[in-house]
């Protein structure tokens, strides 16, 4: 039944979800053979209504996957704002690492690099205290990242929430 769940999340399926949560004991939590839970599949497939009915639900958004990654951190790398501020409402962890050390601040950096009109996900996760300084286990941070890029808009953007 629990694979169920993850593949109903996978098809966006929300009121077979909904109808599935009510019927039964299901473990809103329950991880697929790569460590995705049923929330971070919908984060990754930009599935908000699922997000939104799992969280309600009791979906943990901080349970981190094999590699080490939350719902927060497809959320960032995605570019998906408003499952980001839905998962931070839900009191996803800013400060969750994966196995390469990054935060969510990393991959919202990473993705948005060169596009102006993406800085918005960066600007939300400043705006909930993440930090631009974190350094990952290669020693590298947002804001270092910014900066070799030559990308000055986000450098500044990065810069101005520190000072």
């Amino acid at each position: 039944m629990e694979n169920n769940l993850i593949k109903l999340a996978i098809g966006g399926k929300t009121e077979k979800i909904a109808e599935l949560l009510a019927t039964s004991s299901i473990d809103v939590n329950i991880k697929d053979s790569v460590g995705f839970t049923a929330l971070a599949t919908a984060v990754a497939l930009n599935h908000y209504d699922v997000v939104k009915l799992l969280l309600e639900n009791g979906a943990n958004p901080n349970i981190p996957n094999d590699k080490g990654n939350t719902a927060l951190h497809h959320a960032a790398e995605n570019n998906f704002l408003d499952i980001a501020i839905l998962l931070l409402n839900h009191h996803a962890d800013l400060n969750a690492t994966n196995s390469f050390g990054n935060q969510p601040l990393w991959p919202a950096v990473f993705y948005v690099r060169g596009d102006k009109t993406k800085h918005s996900i960066v600007e939300l996760f400043l705006d909930h205290h993440a930090d631009p300084n974190h350094k990952n286990n290669a020693g590298a941070s947002p804001l270092s990242f910014a900066e070799k890029v030559g990308n000055t808009d986000l450098v500044n953007l990065l810069n101005k929430k520190i000072a």
